[in-house]
């Protein structure tokens, strides 16, 4: 399997584990930490920017095509409490405040799985499979930029 990170600025990768890989970049003058994979035409990046209120979440599926512009989606990281959130063309943003929390869930988690009430409802999931020294290079890049 092969990861694709797709960022048009200054990049540097600080680690690469499994499917995932953390970056740390600068884009338009603004210090960005990045966390992505994509396998098999399903794609998950997590994105925070220095000085930003709230960080970024896309996902989506080669084959998705969801018709409208905001659907209701639930992301869920093994036993955890669902994240509810508002899609909006394949991306989502939730207040910085969670970021820790959000990304704890992430590299402690073997899977994630996530479904859109769209018409017809459709979602996927995915293995998390290195998730965790990834994650801990995402969340070491983000406590540097609050």
């Amino acid at each position: 399997m092969r990861v694709l990170v797709s960022i048009l600025c200054l990049v540097s990768t600080s680690a690469v584990a499994g499917d995932w890989k953390a970056v740390g970049s600068i884009a338009k003058g603004h210090a960005v930490c990045g966390l992505s994979s994509t396998v098999e035409g399903k794609r998950f990046e997590l994105r925070y920017v220095s000085g930003a209120q709230s960080f970024t979440v896309e996902i989506g599926r080669a084959d998705w095509h969801i018709k409208g512009v905001t659907h209701e989606a639930m992301l869920r990281f093994d036993g955890h409490a669902p994240w509810t959130v508002t899609l909006a063309k394949g991306s989502f943003t939730l207040p910085v405040e969670s970021l820790g929390r959000f990304v704890t869930e992430f590299r402690d988690s073997n899977t994630f799985s996530v479904l859109v009430r769209a018409a017809p409802p459709t979602g996927w999931a995915a293995s998390l499979t290195g998730s965790g020294a990834a994650g801990d290079d995402f969340l070491q890049c983000s406590r540097e930029l609050q």
